[in-house]
């Protein structure tokens, strides 16, 4: 787990550091990785020598992608559909 708190410091500190506080404390973990029992917690946790931060998992972890793509697909202009 070491890795994952790793991963994520790094990928925070990319961010300009006026947003890093707002990227803190809307950490949302998605996918298979995020059903590890405890995981959010965790992460949270090991994240608050950097200050405050929330970690959350989405609701439904496998298909949260494939809904967010289909929401996209259901608002795309036709226009995007015709070159398909």
């Amino acid at each position: 787990m070491p890795a994952l708190t790793e991963t994520t410091t790094e990928m925070i500190a990319r961010f300009d550091p006026e947003f890093q506080v707002k990227i803190k404390n809307n950490i949302v973990l998605a996918g298979g990785g995020s059903l590890i029992r405890g995981i959010a917690g965790y992460l949270q946790d090991a994240l608050k020598e950097y200050g405050p931060c929330k970690v959350t998992c989405v609701a439904d972890a496998l298909f949260a992608g494939s809904d967010g793509a289909l929401k996209l697909a259901q608002d795309m202009p036709s226009k995007y559909w015709e070159t398909l």
